[in-house]
């Protein structure tokens, strides 16, 4: 599991971590910049963890403004 809701990152690789491919929580959107305005979350991870992402956890409310890398 990884909580980094509502923080100021823009850019999170998790393609080394979170190695239960198959159940992994993921929670990273809703960042801001130093003026509190959203800015977008560059997400990379491993291939294994795409399907989890693109079936649900994309959609999960704490993943606002995330984008996912190829």
């Amino acid at each position: 599991e990884l909580y980094c809701y509502n923080n100021r990152l823009t850019t999170l690789d998790v393609s080394n971590t979170l190695k239960n491919y198959s159940a992994y929580v993921l929670r990273c959107g809703d960042q801001k910049d130093a003026s509190g305005n959203p800015v977008t979350l560059y997400l990379t991870l491993a291939e294994e963890q795409k399907a989890l992402w693109n079936n649900g956890a994309s959609t999960n409310p704490y993943n606002t403004h995330v984008n996912l890398q190829p």
